[in-house]
């Protein structure tokens, strides 16, 4: 309030002012400087507050809102994807190849064709999900901008792929429950689940993810 009052009272000595022009230079001169600092600081202060009520009414806006929620889908399908890009790799990497190597081995544990009904989809499933993060992540580094339609059509011939393995899901189970009575072959996997990376998590848990997505 008193801000104001002084404010007041300058403004209404610049009008005394501007309204005797012949006056003379005097130490009137030192009041028009502070005249026209208080009156810059008063220009500042109204811009200030009128684009915080700008910002705030956008805060609280249904767009604002929306970006909102936009940003907590993508943001999450990011982290989703990186989890279940990593749980591909460990089911590809740790599984799926050292056992079509032993498979091609002089005394091998396990045939190729169990290895195919186990993991059938495994390898595409994850090159698929692979280009997808990696195209996920480009767009992202691009926010708040956001183009993903066209990043989906990805994800569309993936539609039969996952159908394929759902079906032979219960197939795949029997299958490597059959080749775990080898002994030869269960000590091998038994190996592979001891990895770190596997977190003491077995085979058939990560053949179950993607039946999840």
């Amino acid at each position: 309030m008193l801000l104001f009052l002084q404010i007041a009272g300058l403004l209404k000595d610049n009008e005394k002012i501007h309204a005797s022009p012949a006056a003379a230079p005097t130490d009137d001169d030192s009041e028009i400087k502070k005249i026209k600092k208080v009156q810059s600081f008063l220009r500042g202060w109204i811009c200030r507050r009128k684009w915080k009520t700008i910002i705030q009414d956008y805060i609280r806006s249904p767009h604002a809102e929306s970006m909102r929620k936009r940003n907590q889908v993508v943001f999450s399908m990011l982290d989703s994807e990186a989890e279940y890009v990593q749980q591909l790799h460990i089911l590809v990497n740790n599984f799926l190849r050292p056992l079509r190597m032993a498979a091609s081995s002089k005394k091998p544990p396990i045939t190729h064709d169990d290895v195919s009904s186990i993991f059938l989809n495994s390898e595409t499933i994850m090159f698929l999900h692979q280009i997808f993060y990696q195209g996920l992540k480009a767009r992202i580094a691009s926010w708040p901008t956001l183009v993903l339609a066209d990043l989906f059509d990805i994800l569309l011939p993936m539609l039969n792929i996952y159908q394929e393995f759902v079906r032979n899901h219960q197939y795949s189970l029997q299958i490597l429950a059959h080749c775990k009575q080898n002994r030869d072959f269960d000590k091998l996997l038994k190996q592979y689940e001891a990895k770190p990376d596997c977190e003491e998590r077995t085979l058939e848990t990560f053949l179950t993810y993607p039946m999840f997505q």
